[in-house]
């Protein structure tokens, strides 16, 4: 008898597979699977978002979270920024909340005066008002209302589960104070590289307020891959801990010692002029002043000596010098071996070199600060 059309279409193996009882899913899967193709991975269903957009994301949720408030970027850039070109960059009439990391990092988030008044407006009366906001000073009590939204901003920015080295540690800032100009700033902020986020966009259901924030913060050293000190650093940290620390011969005389008063003197710069010029001088004279003037402020012993430099400013209304690791010139004599000697390893015995200088028929003239 003729073999069924159905059995002449199945290969040997197929046929096989009858004679012994498969069902026709069974063989159909026995066919297939030698000629299946590996399984392709599926892509990454949640891609890792870009600084730019993390930035935005987080600013989002944080306006959302606490005060239901709408927001609609328009801008963000993220980029390196200098002490020196920052004030220009902040905000007008900006609230600044200082922000403190570990090893006692400053940074800072400028909210304009429209993102203030629209935080304001939502934790009392639910929305964002049509009325045009009126530029004033920001207070004490505007940095307590914003000060949770800063927080949660901060929080939202460290959500990111990647680590990325070259955005400051989020996570590691928390609200401090605020200030209400930013001339303080530049001396509460340490020298170095900072990493400026600079966030445009427009607020309420509608988007009818525009706002702008901007978080300043310390750029990380060193990757976080790199931050662990190698196995000879690490035996040198563990003899260093494990050493007894080293007791004064004479305890009474140290304590007096560290208790007794020493005059400083700010200077903050030297000139020469001549006789001529100096009898010439009288109220309202202008004594013109090198242009780094500022930025070379010196603290000095009664006796001359160099003990710092630094730059001058103001805080609190106080004159006040932001100290910085000391600067020889080439002109003084070395007093440490070290490239950056400590205060504690200055030799107070040796005078300061323009002291040494003899006698000239030119004055010198002291400001201090």
């Amino acid at each position: 008898m003729a073999q069924p059309l159905a059995d002449e279409t199945i290969p040997n193996e197929g046929a096989a597979a009858v004679a012994r009882g498969l069902s026709h899913n069974q063989i159909m899967r026995r066919l297939i699977a030698p000629h299946a193709r590996e399984p392709v991975a599926k892509p990454d269903e949640s891609p890792r978002l870009t600084a730019e957009r993390l930035a935005t994301t987080a600013l989002g949720r944080a306006a959302e979270s606490l005060y239901g408030l709408a927001i609609f970027p328009e801008s963000v850039s993220i980029s390196p920024v200098s002490l020196s070109e920052l004030p220009e960059l902040l905000p007008e009439r900006a609230l600044l909340a200082i922000v403190e990391g570990r090893r006692d990092a400053i940074g800072v988030v400028a909210l304009c005066p429209n993102v203030v008044a629209s935080l304001i407006e939502m934790q009392a009366i639910g929305r964002i008002s049509s009325r045009p906001v009126r530029m004033r000073k920001p207070t004490r009590t505007d940095a307590s209302i914003t000060a949770d939204f800063v927080g949660a901003l901060l929080k939202e920015l460290a959500r990111d589960p990647a680590p990325r080295p070259d955005l400051p540690e989020f996570a590691n800032f928390s609200y401090a104070s605020f200030l209400d100009d930013s001339r303080p700033l530049m001396l509460m902020l340490e020298e170095g590289a900072h990493t400026r986020i600079s966030l445009r966009f427009r607020m309420g259901a509608a988007g009818q307020r525009d706002g702008q924030v901007m978080v300043v913060l310390p750029t990380p050293r060193t990757p976080p891959d790199q931050a662990r000190p190698d196995t000879g650093q690490r035996l040198l940290d563990d003899a260093r801990a494990k050493a007894p620390a080293p007791q004064p011969p004479h305890p009474d005389l140290a304590e007096a010692v560290q208790n007794a008063n020493l005059d400083l003197v700010g200077i903050l710069c030297r000139k020469t002029m001549s006789l001529a010029a100096l009898k010439s001088l009288c109220a309202g004279s202008v004594i013109t002043l090198p242009s780094n003037t500022l930025d070379e402020a010196r603290v000095e012993s009664a006796a001359g000596q160099l003990l710092a430099r630094g730059r001058f400013g103001e805080t609190h209304g106080f004159h006040a010098i932001r100290l910085r690791k000391p600067a020889r010139p080439q002109a003084e004599p070395p007093i440490a071996s070290s490239a950056n000697p400590a205060l504690h390893e200055i030799d107070m015995t040796q005078p300061d070199a323009f002291r040494q200088q003899q006698a000239s028929p030119h004055a010198e003239t002291r400001g201090h600060g």
